[in-house]
């Protein structure tokens, strides 16, 4: 029996007081194990932000996750305050130091998963492609169902709003 890999995302949903068209990021719980680590589960909480997480698993499409070389701070961020183009014209999304992690390292037509504690799993290219574009797809369909987004009135973090989505789209599209 193949070692287990979960990721899955639920209970997709806009901050509580705050009105929708203004909350740029969606929320929500996930569910991520790689072998018999849980990292996280939907009993966690939901709060975690879900769109930046599915941004930062796109680029683990095409780009290994590690310490020496991250996507994000952690590839399922508990908050996206800010974001912003860095110098270089990239999106940075910032938040808080808390979030869930683990490392994708990409080798001849495979992905190895690490967890924290070191435990590791390997996929098929197709297999985390396949569980990545099924979270994303989630996230953006909620995104096309809710209200239209008002831009922001700052100038850098209405960039910042549209290099997500161009990102998004780019990244979505080469998938």
């Amino acid at each position: 029996m193949a070692p287990e890999f979960r990721l899955e995302f639920s209970d997709l949903h806009w901050l509580e007081g705050q009105p929708e068209e203004r909350d740029l990021c969606a929320h929500g719980a996930a569910l991520v194990q790689i072998g018999t680590q849980q990292l996280v589960t939907p009993d966690t909480g939901n709060g975690w932000t879900l769109s930046a997480a599915a941004l930062y698993l796109m680029r683990t499409l095409y780009r290994d996750h590690r310490p020496e070389n991250q996507v994000g701070d952690h590839l399922v961020p508990c908050c996206g305050f800010n974001m912003w183009p860095d110098d270089n014209g990239e999106l940075i999304i910032l938040g808080c130091p808390s979030g869930i992690d683990w490392h994708v390292t990409h080798t001849a037509g495979q992905v190895i998963l690490t967890a924290p504690d070191g435990e590791s799993i390997s996929l098929s290219a197709a297999q985390w492609r396949a569980a990545v574009l099924r979270v994303v797809d989630q996230v953006r369909s909620f995104y096309r169902t809710s209200l239209p987004k008002q831009l922001p009135d700052d100038e850098l973090d209405r960039r910042g709003y549209e290099l997500f989505w161009s990102e998004w789209e780019r990244l979505r599209t080469a998938a």
